[in-house]
């Protein structure tokens, strides 16, 4: 690998200027789909009364009905649960 190709794939992992914001919200559990593919929770993000499903989480982390937890919103579809909230 060259200097030229350093350089172009540098370019091309960089953050796209039009991406989306990130946000991080918190939210609660609702309920737990361990056993999908992939595994996902359903959640009340805060301040919201309505359950929104089927939010991937990292596989760090065993969610719990009720568990408080931090959520990173990049986009409608770009939804992950991070972690329970200590």
């Amino acid at each position: 690998m060259n200097i030229a190709d350093v350089l172009a794939l540098r370019e091309e992992l960089k953050p796209k200027v039009n991406a989306p914001p990130l946000a991080r919200v918190w939210g609660s559990v609702y309920a737990t789909h361990t056993n999908g593919n992939p595994p996902t929770v359903d959640v009340f993000i805060s301040g919201s009364s309505k359950v929104t499903t089927g939010i991937r989480y990292m596989l760090s982390y065993s969610p719990t009905v009720g568990d408080v937890v931090q959520i990173e919103v990049r986009g409608p579809a770009d939804v992950l649960v991070t972690g329970e909230r200590a």
